[in-house]
């Protein structure tokens, strides 16, 4: 009986010794000893993903051959935080190093910051010019999304004397791989000479809903140095100058052509005025009645009369410059034309001379 009995307590003593084993065997596999078999590692130390982008930590994880991972959004007002990593939980881990291993299915927990509010988007656009010169082709880098749609219009910016006209096209081009494109722009095929100013446009409203959904349906969701308001609503406008260095081209008139223009200019003299010819020099003489009196009384100090004669040399030196690109307009641009106000009594007196917008000579001053 006695016999009996300690062999049963041999027996219970060697279960409980092999329980014991198994445990602590369990319990230092699960720390990392022993064995690791099909066991892997993290990419990187619990307290190195705070603050990665999402993607970048789900990226990694998976390189490493994880395949059970799982996200855990909370939600924040707060865009610079947006997508940001709160922690991660690798199984019942929420601290590790690069000693610890685990296997490829254990489920891993990435809590991470989700923007509730706004989304922007930081608008951003580069303009440069190609194509042949006075064929000028346009591209926009930009930072919009592909599908938006730019108003893309070409301006003439110069002044438009002597019988030049003016220039505007407009094109529309799309953005695709963060760039759009115009066709050349030309007169009518030929080449464009002068000044000129491009511009870019995007009106929120004329896009698809795609874009839309990216900077809003009255573009509240952009931002940056090139947002346009217009009370609750955003556009972007960009220009840059553009200059043709194609030589202008004037066909030249006849002389005698010449001078019918000249006379159509000083209709509103009438017969008192003369255009004559020294080289290349144009001399347009004029006088009216009372200018010689005007000029006396304005050299003796008279206000109103020096008002007056003020006035007259100022409008003189405008017709000088209207004349001047009359004679460039018409081929004669290595001309000039100087006006001479004359003295009414006494046409041998000049009383003003002014050559190219500058009086050379005033009798008053």
């Amino acid at each position: 009986m006695t016999r009996e009995k300690d062999r049963r307590r041999w027996s219970l003593r060697r279960l409980a010794v092999t329980a014991a084993v198994v445990a602590l065997c369990a319990l230092l596999a699960g720390c990392g000893g022993g064995d690791t078999g099909d066991k892997i590692s993290a990419p990187f130390e619990s307290g190195k993903c705070k603050g990665m982008e999402l993607e970048v930590v789900k990226s990694q994880l998976a390189e490493a051959g994880f395949t059970n991972i799982q996200e855990k959004p909370q939600e924040t007002a707060t865009e610079f935080l947006a997508d940001s990593v709160i922690s991660v939980k690798i199984g019942s881990n929420t601290s590790w190093n690069s000693a610890n291993t685990w296997k490829p299915d254990t489920k891993i927990i990435i809590e991470y910051y989700a923007y509730t509010g706004i989304r922007h988007i930081d608008v951003t656009m580069d303009i440069a010019v190609g194509g042949e010169d006075g064929k000028p082709v346009f591209t926009v880098q930009t930072s919009l999304p592909d599908g938006t749609k730019l108003s893309a219009e070409l301006s003439y910016n110069g002044e438009l004397a002597g019988g030049r006209e003016d220039y505007v096209e407009t094109q529309t081009i799309t953005v695709q791989d963060g760039k759009a494109q115009t066709a050349p722009f030309t007169k009518d095929g030929e080449m464009l000479t002068g000044q000129y100013r491009f511009g870019v446009v995007m009106f929120p409203a004329e896009q698809s809903q795609q874009v839309q959904e990216i900077v809003g349906a009255s573009g509240e969701a952009m931002r940056g140095a090139l947002v346009e308001k217009d009370g609750d609503y955003s556009y972007i406008a960009a220009s840059m100058e553009y200059t043709s260095h194609v030589a202008e081209t004037v066909e030249k008139i006849s002389e005698e052509e010449l001078r019918e223009k000249l006379k159509t200019a000083l209709s509103g003299f009438g017969d008192d005025c003369t255009i004559s010819k020294d080289g290349y020099v144009y001399t347009v003489n004029v006088w009216q009645e009372g200018l010689a009196q005007t000029a006396m009384l304005a050299q003796t100090g008279d206000k109103d009369a020096k008002e007056a004669w003020d006035k007259i040399a100022y409008t003189t030196m405008q017709a000088s410059d209207s004349l001047q690109e009359l004679l460039t307009a018409s081929g004669y641009g290595d001309y000039m034309v100087q006006i001479q106000v004359l003295n009414d009594k006494n046409h041998d007196n000049t009383l003003l001379t002014v050559t190219m917008g500058m009086a050379s000579y005033n009798c008053v001053s």
